[in-house]
């Protein structure tokens, strides 16, 4: 068993890479069984939510890469389902950072066509890596 800090000292477990939920995290995730574990390169709404939030200059901690490999095996409905947790946990990271990074991903949000709602910034984020990985399904 391996165990890494994110930046909160919150900790997560990878156990022969069997993603299990991070008891510290607000997300209530199931437990991912040995082969609902998805290969990291695999393209789901994880994928699409750290693709968007890179594009903006938001780097995630290795605590963000597990949540990916989580999000993506549950795939699209599930993330639907669980749309406000994951929103809080998107809140949690945000609280995180300066202003300034905040700031800076709201005008590079901006630069690039992306629509960010002011009253419902995370909301947005999450219906734009919905709607791509919406799109990607579709496309397969």
């Amino acid at each position: 068993m391996s165990t890494h800090r994110s930046q909160g000292g919150n900790g997560c477990i990878v156990k022969n890479t069997i993603v299990e939920p991070c008891p510290h995290s607000t997300l209530s995730e199931k437990r991912i069984g040995k082969n609902e574990n998805p290969p990291a390169d695999v393209e789901g709404f994880g994928t699409e939510l750290k693709k968007l939030l890179e594009s903006l200059g938001i780097e995630g901690c290795s605590e963000c890469a597990l949540k990916v490999s989580y999000y993506n095996a549950i795939g699209v409905n599930g993330c639907k389902n669980k749309r406000a947790e994951i929103i809080a946990g998107l809140a949690e990271q945000r609280d995180k950072r300066g202003w300034g990074e905040v700031l800076s991903a709201g005008y590079k949000a901006l630069s690039k066509g992306i629509w960010i709602n002011p009253l419902d910034q995370l909301g947005s984020i999450f219906d734009e890596a919905m709607r791509r990985a919406e799109e990607l399904q579709r496309n397969r």
